[in-house]
């Protein structure tokens, strides 16, 4: 199973986490914004497609830092 996690500044990283979703045909309840869900909502994912803004480096820490603890 794939999980879509984002981290948006603009809205366009969002934009683009759904669009890759439809494309593979991933349910809209596995793509997560990252500001506010849980690194826990990552454990039932064998697959983890990462996005983040390049305003700010911020999202990127948080999903590198819930993957080290979780996995």
């Amino acid at each position: 199973m794939t999980g879509i996690f984002y981290g948006s500044s603009t809205g366009n990283t969002e934009s683009l986490a759904k669009e890759i979703a439809a494309k593979l045909g991933i349910e809209a309840s596995h793509v997560f914004d990252v500001s506010s869900a849980s690194a826990n909502q990552t454990a039932p994912y064998q697959v983890l497609l990462l996005g983040s803004s390049t305003c700010g480096d911020w999202a990127i820490y948080r999903m590198t830092g819930w993957i080290l603890s979780n996995r």
